[in-house]
């Protein structure tokens, strides 16, 4: 009678998960023409290692209960007379299945691209942190809401709460299908943002980062906004030189090589001395090999790009911010590569 009971059951578990696979599988092909599943996606340049026991732990952590974990190989189940369990997750990589207090989730990781043409697909995103990942990313992962009318802003929120345990040093981007919105992954940052009340508003509409978008170093208006930049130069030593007090944030732009690889990036100056200024990367750069946000740099005076002084609210300078808002209105507030 156990055992009949046993295979029943997981005969009922693996026959939602072929059904939902299948959806899966038709929604991709179908390119957005059914709604696109409710789930947060991460790219990740290799695949990550995802167990039972430890996707468990990490959904009954996110959800305040205990997650029993049902071993689909085995042919073992409840006792007749004991009660089901409430809130369980079963499978194997890359496919598990969960259960919390009735409604199901579901958590997945591929060795494969998440799009059958990454290389396309990375040449129409204009961020260039984000073109990268998408191009590069050799796994993905996700955890999903297996319906969509139980995607509510609580079960969102133990999808990102698991989501965040999968940010690690080989996370490139999240994707959400249901905003179609890309992310470029940010370590800690990122985490928070997941953890927060919002996830969704706060990973992918508040990201905050500063978009790298391409634009050719010789464009009239990128020229003239340069030179403007450097002829008032002495405006922000002289403000640097005089905020003894704090309350103030200075950054300069310039151009970072390393390798075969040149950036136009920001960086926050901590220090002037005579010639040569110094300070941390100010936003994560696309590929400068070991340096990342907060890395220390050095600069001569004569390699400024622009510069900009954030004084209680103001943005003062960077003005090569309107000839990129001007080159690309749907990217507002970007930075050139």
């Amino acid at each position: 009678m156990q055992v009949i009971a046993a295979m029943w059951y997981l005969s009922v578990v693996i026959l939602i998960v072929l059904a939902w696979l299948a959806r899966r599988w038709m929604n991709r092909r179908r390119q957005g023409k059914s709604a696109p599943p409710e789930s947060i996606v991460l790219f990740h340049s290799h695949p990550i290692s995802l167990n039972a026991t430890t996707l468990a732990q990490w959904f009954g952590a996110a959800a305040g209960c205990e997650v029993e974990v049902i071993d689909s190989s085995e042919e073992t189940g409840v006792e007749p007379d004991e009660p089901a369990p409430t809130s369980w997750l079963t499978g194997q990589s890359p496919h598990f299945i969960c259960c919390i207090r009735g409604t199901m989730f579901m958590a997945h990781n591929l060795s494969a691209p998440y799009m059958t043409d990454p290389l396309g697909a990375s040449q129409g995103q204009m961020e260039m942190r984000l073109s990268k990942a998408i191009k590069e990313h050799k796994a993905w992962a996700s955890v999903d809401v297996l319906h969509p009318q139980e995607a509510t802003a609580e079960n969102y929120r133990i999808v990102a709460m698991v989501a965040a345990k999968m940010v690690g040093p080989d996370c490139l981007a999240l994707y959400s299908p249901k905003l179609s919105k890309f992310a470029p992954c940010m370590g800690d940052e990122t985490i928070e943002k997941l953890l927060s009340a919002d996830p969704l508003q706060a990973v992918f509409v508040e990201h905050g980062t500063v978009p790298v978008i391409p634009m050719q170093s010789d464009d009239p208006r990128l020229l003239a906004a340069e030179a403007e930049a450097r002829s008032r130069f002495h405006e922000f030593e002289s403000a640097f030189n005089s905020n003894s007090n704090g309350g103030s944030h200075f950054s300069v732009k310039t151009m970072i090589t390393r390798g075969d690889n040149s950036e136009h990036i920001w960086v926050d100056v901590t220090r002037i001395e005579g010639e040569t200024l110094l300070g941390l990367l100010g936003n994560e750069p696309v590929d400068l090999g070991d340096l990342k946000l907060g890395s220390e740099v050095s600069l001569d005076r004569s390699q400024v790009e622009d510069w900009a002084i954030m004084r209680g609210g103001e943005l003062i300078g960077a003005f090569t911010l309107t000839a990129l808002q001007n080159a690309h209105p749907a990217d507002s507030g970007g930075d050139k590569q």
